[in-house]
C-alpha cells in the first residue's frame, strides 16, 4: 500500500473493500470514513482486526495504518466523486487529471 492515501475516492474503496468486504459491510464502513471523524471510526476497525488471524489480521491491520496515517484527507475524498455513483466510475479519470495538475 502507498505511503500516502490515493488520490481518488475509488482508489481508497477498493482498498477498503479488499480488505473488509468479507467481515462486515464495506460500504457502510466507507460512509462513515468520509463522513465522521476516524477516531469515531476505528474501534469498528479494530473489534474487526480482533476478530481474524493470521494473514487476514495483517492485512486488516495495514489497511489501518494506511487510514490511520491519512486520516485527514479521507473526509474531502466524499466531495470528489457524488455518492450516488459507484467507486469506480470517475476514479480513473480523476486519477489523471490530478497527476496532469501536478506536472
Amino acid at each position: 500500500m502507498s505511503a500516502r492515501v490515493r488520490d481518488d475516492r475509488s482508489g481508497t474503496a477498493r482498498t477498503v473493500h479488499s480488505a473488509f468486504s468479507k467481515l462486515t459491510n464495506s460500504q457502510v464502513l466507507l460512509d462513515a470514513l468520509f463522513s465522521q471523524p476516524f477516531d469515531t471510526v476505528k474501534p469498528q476497525i479494530l473489534e474487526l482486526i480482533n476478530q481474524t488471524k493470521g494473514k487476514q489480521a495483517t492485512l486488516l491491520k495495514r489497511t489501518l495504518d494506511y487510514l490511520k496515517n491519512n486520516q485527514h484527507a479521507l473526509p474531502d475524498l466524499k466531495y470528489r466523486l457524488p455518492s450516488d455513483l459507484k467507486s469506480g466510475t470517475l476514479g480513473c479519470a480523476e486519477a489523471n487529471g490530478e497527476k496532469l495538475v501536478r506536472q
